[in-house]
């Protein structure tokens, strides 16, 4: 419930070592709001769905923090 705000409002895949086929990297760029600030986090991993999930996750987990820790900043 403390999340209901948050929303995704941009989502990039960038492959970081083209030359390496289908094992190359990729990183996952998500940015959030919440209606009054916004913030960034980044996933990599050779899966997008992992790079994915990992910059998912810590872009809610770093909302949740800043609620937990008021004198935490978004900029």
């Amino acid at each position: 419930p403390e999340a209901l705000n948050v929303q995704l409002v941009n989502y990039k895949v960038s492959v970081i070592d083209s030359g390496m086929g289908t094992a190359s990297k990729v990183r996952v760029f998500i940015e959030f709001s919440d209606g009054n600030c916004t913030w960034g986090t980044v996933g990599v991993s050779t899966n997008v769905l992992e790079a994915s999930k990992k910059a998912l996750a810590d872009g809610y987990d770093y909302y949740l923090q800043l609620m937990r820790n008021p004198w935490l900043k978004l900029r």
